[in-house]
């Protein structure tokens, strides 16, 4: 895991923690992500990133955001967990 830390990808997570913190719980989730999102909107923002979805799962982990299955998904399909950074969004002028 330790290579991960330091991988592209890590960098990226560190900037969506900007917005978004690991939520601890469902009911504190603001947000559901899957990794292919997150891999996705990392591919979008920068087409060239050297990243692979396995780096970004191991980045999101080292991070400190979990996932599970939606509460009443009619599927099995993991999401990430995530709690909009109110703090961050804040503006006071």
């Amino acid at each position: 895991m330790s290579k991960n830390e330091n991988s592209a990808a890590s960098s990226y997570i560190e900037a969506l923690r900007q917005t978004f913190l690991p939520a601890s719980s469902e009911a504190e989730t603001t947000h559901w992500f899957s990794t292919d999102e997150v891999y996705d909107a990392i591919k979008k923002i920068s087409p060239g990133a050297g990243i692979t979805k396995e780096e970004v799962y191991d980045a999101m982990i080292a991070a400190g955001f979990r996932f599970q299955c939606r509460p009443g998904a009619l599927a099995l399909d993991f999401k990430w967990m995530l709690k909009q950074n109110i703090l961050k969004n804040t503006h006071t002028k």
